[in-house]
């Protein structure tokens, strides 16, 4: 039996439930966007997967039942792109898995080929040569891309100011700023000018902004005072402020917390829609980090 090699459009998750996966993934393993993030919610274990210390060129992989899943790790970081002699390592390297373990039907997207930006062509032609003489059957699913705003917006699990120094940065305070717990008080202890913050008499909707070299860090007054709950609303008009605030300035990367879901007990499920409402169709990329202890 020869290499079967399919493709088809429609949703990669509706494939047989006894059919392996393989994706794409950085080594760093974030999983913050894309189909990725679908696999992350999906098949969880992502410690699992940490303590396999799998490289570039290498595949993760979780069992599920009688097939298996497999991370192909194609870059360093999820903010870099891969290489298609990368994508042909992970690939033999996940062949020799396969034959193995007798796994006789595989499933994936286009990989490499949606965030990451590598030509179809010549991925599915290395995936072909790979699994020449294979008696397996690969199925490619590609699912027409929706008008949604997904791409602009990341979520990573990680310190927001360990981010890049160039990218600017946000986070939510009341109109009477005062910072005094959370990562409110570490933005006051890092870049200060409570003075300079105060002069601009910023209210609720609208955000205070410091410039800190080429970047900008702002405040959104999303409540009126710090012991006070927000309103969604309050928050829409923040982010709709910031975000024109950005677009004037040719901000491209943001970088902020889980914003109003801390001491605010926002829903982030409700957050993160507005967020991606309020910068789809922009070219602006927002990074939402979730500290983890």
């Amino acid at each position: 039996m020869a290499l079967t090699f399919i493709e088809k459009e429609g949703d990669l998750f509706t494939c047989s439930n006894t059919a392996s996966l393989a994706h794409c993934v950085s080594e760093d393993l974030i999983m913050g966007k894309g189909i990725a993030v679908e696999f992350k919610r999906r098949f969880g274990q992502v410690e699992e997967l940490r303590k396999q210390k799998s490289t570039v060129g290498q595949f993760a992989v979780l069992q599920d039942g009688e097939r298996y899943i497999y991370y192909l790790v194609t870059k360093p970081k999820y903010d870099k792109k891969p290489s298609e002699v990368n994508v042909k390592y992970c690939l033999r390297e996940m062949r020799d898995h396969i034959l193995q373990h007798g796994v006789k039907e595989l499933c994936m997207p286009r990989i490499g080929c949606g965030l990451d930006e590598l030509d179809w062509k010549k991925v599915k032609e290395i995936i072909k040569t790979v699994f020449q003489g294979c008696p397996i059957t690969v199925t490619i699913y590609h699912q027409a891309p929706e008008n949604n705003s997904s791409q602009c917006f990341t979520e990573v699990d990680g310190d927001l100011f360990n981010c890049p120094s160039t990218w600017s940065m946000a986070h939510g305070v009341g109109e009477d700023l005062v910072m005094r717990k959370g990562i409110a008080e570490t933005f006051l202890k890092r870049f200060g000018q409570l003075d300079l913050l105060n002069s601009q008499k910023a209210t609720v909707g609208q955000c205070a902004v410091l410039k800190d070299q080429s970047r900008y860090i702002y405040y959104m007054i999303i409540k009126k005072l710090c012991n006070h709950k927000i309103q969604e609303s309050s928050l829409r008009q923040a982010l709709l402020f910031m975000r024109d605030h950005c677009k004037i300035h040719g901000v491209k990367q943001l970088a902020m917390p889980k914003i109003g879901t801390g001491y605010n007990s926002l829903e982030w499920d409700k957050v993160r829609r507005l967020i991606n409402d309020v910068f789809a169709q922009t070219d602006i990329h927002v990074t939402v980090y979730n500290y983890v202890k």
